[in-house]
């Protein structure tokens, strides 16, 4: 089993960053999710909503991982995104279900206001990775380790992306409401 850390400060509000989570897919920065369903969504008695996502991806593996795991076009994974307004804070916990006899990727993102800036958010992300019953498990982890530090990186770097999307979009129908305003 390898454990990987990562936290990353944001500087955008946590409202902002909420946003940018649920439009974080697709982006010129991850390519590789092909769908995103939504197979839930409740609301709680306290106003949290949870979300249960399917995600559709092509994963590019090693080449030296083909001669131990069967490969297919189409990995899978599912999602379970917590928002709690009242709180300020968004968990989004992901698993792999492709390759899970031999291979479980378990993913925790916490987005929180930073706790020494409000007008900041704090991301504390986790991956747990387990190989079972391969050969080279110390290098299948690591290799999956180094793979998900790249993809946290493209992660941030497309919710940055989103965030300036929104805010360009924000913009825009501001200037339309305004010039709609002034014809009347």
């Amino acid at each position: 089993m390898k454990i990987w850390q990562s936290q990353h400060v944001f500087d955008h509000p946590w409202e902002m960053i909420s946003q940018a989570a649920w439009r974080k897919y697709p982006n010129p920065n991850n390519a590789n999710i092909v769908a995103i369903d939504v197979l839930d969504r409740r609301l709680s008695l306290q106003g949290g909503l949870t979300t249960d996502r399917l995600f559709t991806t092509k994963f590019a593996f090693p080449k030296w991982i083909s001669p131990f795991i069967p490969l297919s076009e189409f990995c899978y994974s599912t999602e379970r995104s917590t928002v709690n307004p009242a709180a300020r804070s968004m968990v989004l916990e992901a698993r792999n279900l492709s390759l899970g006899s031999v291979i479980t990727v378990e993913e925790r993102l916490e987005y929180t206001p930073h706790p020494a800036d409000s007008t900041k958010t704090l991301l504390t992300q986790q991956a747990i990775i387990t190989v079972n019953g391969l050969p080279l498990v110390g290098r299948i982890e690591t290799a999956m380790a180094s793979t998900i530090a790249a993809n946290a990186n493209k992660g941030r770097q497309a919710m940055e992306w989103v965030v300036t999307t929104i805010t360009a979009e924000a913009a825009e129908l501001s200037r339309a409401f305004e010039s709609l305003t002034t014809m009347a």
